[in-house]
């Protein structure tokens, strides 16, 4: 949520790294005799956060689990080291990451191997965790052309676009809101469900406005396409939820820079 505020964003990284660092040392990568099976789910959590919080020895340990899983032998053997539920977490690390498209591309050759509907899940989330602006492109364009994102499935990747597309810095287009307006005309040849297609535009709607401007030229480009009456109330639905998130971000941000100038 404050993703574009580089001071609020440190310091939330720092705090949830006294938090969670000590315990995924404690809990580790791999499952232990006779431990609880809420452990699974508490590991998953704790690295997850000091994935987001950057800390540098968990990605560095993401990076050696991604390099060691083989494309080749992924159906047939499995990925032994890596537990299913730390999957995601691994190739999102990587990926999130990677200044080349070298992740990308193994992450989508996974992708195209995997014979499970949860594996591609999980690397079609992946995948939208790219901070490359090409590459989130490429995977926009890929979840509605290549035939190799089932329809009910398409929200995956455009909801990861999305959430990584709303923490882009103050100044920066939105790449998801380009991207939909741009592809709405095939999104509608393609006879989408209503509820396919409200997930869509909620996600870029959602990804994209961050402020009242946004609001406005989202309704102006809604307006302009005549769109259904269930499309403007998936619209007024999401503003809601936009303006809780705006309030709330503001009120924590004051809170947080008191604590900061405070800490300082």
């Amino acid at each position: 949520m404050h993703g574009h505020h580089e001071v609020i964003r440190q310091y939330l990284h720092e705090t949830a790294l006294k938090i969670f660092k000590l315990k995924a040392s404690v809990l580790g990568w791999d499952c232990k005799p006779n431990e609880p099976s809420t452990d699974a789910v508490k590991r998953a959590v704790v690295l997850g956060m000091c994935v987001t919080a950057e800390d540098p020895t968990t990605l560095l340990e993401c990076q050696k689990k991604f390099n060691s899983i083989d494309v080749e032998t992924f159906n047939k053997n499995g990925i032994p080291n890596i537990a299913p539920e730390l999957l995601g977490i691994v190739c999102i690390a990587c990926i999130r990451h990677d200044k080349t498209d070298k992740s990308w591309k193994k992450i989508m050759k996974l992708h195209n191997v995997a014979t499970l509907a949860a594996d591609k899940r999980t690397f079609q989330n992946a995948l939208g965790c790219t901070k490359d602006i090409n590459l989130m492109k490429q995977t926009l364009d890929w979840s509605i052309n290549s035939g190799m994102v089932r329809n009910q499935n398409m929200f995956v990747p455009v909801g990861s676009i999305g959430r990584t597309d709303s923490k882009r810095k103050i100044n920066e287009p939105s790449i998801i809101w380009e991207w939909f307006t741009s592809s709405y005309i095939q999104l509608k040849e393609k006879k989408l469900s209503n509820s396919i297609f409200n997930d869509i535009l909620s996600s870029s709607l959602i990804g994209f406005v961050r402020n009242s401007d946004d609001q406005i030229i989202a309704k102006i480009w809604l307006d302009q396409q005549n769109v259904s009456n269930d499309m403007l109330k998936t619209f007024e639905k999401c503003m809601e939820k936009v303006d809780i998130i705006i309030n709330r971000r503001l009120r924590e941000e004051t809170v947080l820079l008191n604590i900061i100038g405070n800490v300082d």
